[in-house]
């Protein structure tokens, strides 16, 4: 910070105006290797990609344990971390969904700006949750298999079954597929029914409510 004052009565304009005393004028400070700041950050809609924006393009950043993302004030880790022009660009282990709180925090350490600027600190920075609201499925009802909000590792291809949509296919172990659920009655025990083909007589499927395993079911060899 600049601040300049003067005192004299010596100094003249050129049409013999004299110069008025001043005390702490701020000088506008345009110097490279000012402080870079966080201005921005976003969850993608895809709810994985977490992408930060700061002031200034940064030099390479190496120091990503410096950097702590919450989710719901519980802290949770990313992979695949990288800074591009002027933002950080880091995936999230595990997807996130529409209403969840994101905050970011840094520890001041050696991230900078292009010009050597060193990156402030900050504190619980609110990130924008870009992941729009689902469209729930109601039970009692019937969901279809390709009617899931998130997934990894699968794919879809049109049934053969009559009327039967799309089916899930190329399912490898630690593949999974997330459905969004609300039941609008007072019922607590329902049946769940799968119907699948598989070459294989080791297949096993888990389910969960609200993250938490509830049961699961050995699949037989279908012959096919």
């Amino acid at each position: 910070k600049l601040l300049l004052s003067y005192t004299s009565n010596n100094i003249f304009s050129s049409d013999s105006s004299l110069l008025k005393t001043f005390s702490n004028f701020t000088a506008t400070n345009y110097s490279k290797g000012l402080p870079v700041k966080i201005s921005s950050g976003k969850i993608d809609s895809d709810g994985k990609l977490c992408i930060f924006q700061f002031t200034k393009p940064l030099a390479t950043v190496l120091e990503k344990a410096a950097f702590t993302v919450k989710v719901n004030n519980v802290n949770t880790s990313f992979t695949n971390f990288y800074s591009i022009n002027n933002s950080i660009r880091l995936t999230l282990s595990k997807n996130l969904y529409y209403g969840d709180i994101i905050k970011a925090s840094y520890i001041p350490g050696k991230v900078a700006a292009a010009d050597s600027g060193l990156l402030e600190a900050f504190s619980d920075f609110s990130i924008t949750n870009m992941v729009k609201e689902p469209l729930w499925f109601v039970i009692p009802g019937k969901i279809e298999a390709e009617n899931f909000y998130f997934q990894f590792g699968i794919s879809t291809e049109t049934t053969s079954d009559t009327g039967g949509g799309s089916d899930v296919g190329w399912i490898d172990s630690g593949d999974w597929m997330e459905y969004v659920i609300k039941n609008n009655a007072t019922d607590s025990l329902y049946s769940i029914t799968f119907r699948v083909a598989s070459p294989s007589t080791s297949g096993r499927i888990d389910y969960y409510i609200d993250n938490k395993k509830i049961s699961q079911i050995s699949v037989p060899n279908t012959g096919g």
